[in-house]
């Protein structure tokens, strides 16, 4: 199930969200096997939560901008003990 402007508060394992959250952090980084990918945090009024772009990284790491609102859809996952956005 789809949930929209869901605050990150509210997120959950496993759920597929869909919303716009203010950019506060961006970089783009390398995995172990030197791919790239974009490494993000995001914020609302309720909190903040690590969020991951893994592909197609050229077309978004010139679009996004720290200090914007960003459209996101992805799904909460659990990584080292914290839920981040995986983004799809």
């Amino acid at each position: 199930m789809n949930r929209s402007n869901i605050i990150i508060n509210d997120f959950k394992e496993g759920m597929n969200i869909k919303g716009f959250y203010l950019c506060k952090y961006i970089e783009s980084k390398i995995t172990r096997l030197g791919d790239e990918y974009l490494d993000l945090h995001l914020e609302d009024k309720s909190g903040s939560v690590r969020a991951k772009i893994w592909s197609f990284v050229d077309n978004y790491k010139n679009l996004i901008k720290v200090g914007m609102p960003v459209a996101v859809k992805g799904t909460i996952i659990k990584y080292n003990d914290n839920k981040e956005i995986n983004i799809t």
